[in-house]
């Protein structure tokens, strides 16, 4: 039995992937469970190896989001490349990334939601899809809206370069 060798959190997502039956349980949230289990679906296997290639794929997309993050950050090309390295060989990262848990999409949809949130504040892009990533990044986990405020308030106080009202009341909430 491949949960056997699991953590008896991961055999749970493992479980859950396997039948509808804990999706709509109140005690999480299910996008991450409805992910998993549609990707199963889809190529109609539900072994734990191919189910953890899914959490690579997201973990390879999220060094990608983390790159274009980094161009809002720093100027120079070497920087960009430089931080985008260090996330890319974190070794949490790297272990929560290939775990069929809901930590690899909680890291991609935090990432989104900064990058989307960047792309409005500076680009005046449409705020839409950022509202978009955030009501989906809340069905992966609750706490996820705490990173993206996070990312907004860091965004206020080095980009912006000022501290009001609002960012005050912001890191409060914290």
């Amino acid at each position: 039995d491949e949960s056997a060798e699991l953590w008896s959190i991961q055999a749970k997502s493992f479980a859950n992937a396997m039948e509808i039956r804990d999706i709509l349980e109140p005690q999480s949230p299910p996008g991450s469970t409805i992910v998993y289990r549609t990707f199963g679906l889809l190529f109609n296997n539900f072994s734990l190896n191919f189910l953890r290639i899914l959490s690579a794929i997201i973990g390879s997309l999220t060094v990608i989001v983390v790159y274009l993050n980094s161009c809002y950050f720093f100027k120079e090309a070497k920087l960009q490349l430089l931080s985008t390295f260090f996330f890319a060989i974190f070794t949490t990262y790297i272990h929560y990334s290939q775990e069929m848990r809901f930590y690899s999409l909680l890291i991609l949809f935090s990432s989104l939601s900064i990058y989307f949130y960047l792309r409005f504040k500076i680009n005046n892009k449409s705020i839409l899809p950022f509202f978009i990533c955030g009501i989906f990044a809340t069905w992966i986990h609750n706490t996820l809206i705490l990173f993206i405020f996070m990312g907004i308030f860091l965004h206020l106080i080095f980009e912006e370069k000022k501290i009001t009202k609002n960012t005050i009341l912001l890191s409060m909430t914290y």
